[in-house]
């Protein structure tokens, strides 16, 4: 079995929306999603990723959101999908460090922690435990 078939298991059919301002790195996360059977939505621009939670409401399963945004904060970009969709599931994505990447996220309830680089088994992981599914069970 292939491995984005044997971590898709469960996790099929489910809307992840990658917010990244690094288009390469957003496409990259979208094809590794892609691969293991989600629909995948993609905001490069931040306000981008509002206006998809408005249209979309609770259509979307989790959000993977990059801590660095050009021409805003993570942090308000949060607030303002919240208010439209109280909620949906944020899993924060950074290349540094886990508590200097969340400290400024403190009571806004994240659901997650992705640290970049990321592969297969940490997206699975991080979405997992953002919607509360059980783990993988071992093939």
């Amino acid at each position: 079995m292939t491995e984005p078939a044997m971590f898709a298991k469960g996790l099929r059919g489910r809307t992840v929306l990658v917010v990244d301002d690094e288009p390469s790195l957003a496409k990259a996360a979208s094809r590794l999603l892609d691969s293991m059977g989600f629909e995948v939505l993609v905001a490069t621009v931040a306000q981008e990723a509002v206006e998809i939670c408005r249209a979309r409401g609770n259509g979307i399963d989790a959000v993977l959101l990059d801590l660095s945004l050009e021409g805003t904060t993570s942090t308000e970009i949060l607030r303002q999908m919240r208010s439209v969709h109280p909620g949906i599931k944020v899993i924060l994505m950074s290349g540094y460090d886990t508590r200097e990447s969340v400290k400024n996220f403190a009571g806004m309830r994240l659901d997650g922690f992705l640290s970049k680089p990321f592969g297969y088994t940490e997206i699975e992981n991080a979405i997992r435990g953002a919607l509360a599914l059980p783990p993988r069970a071992a093939e």
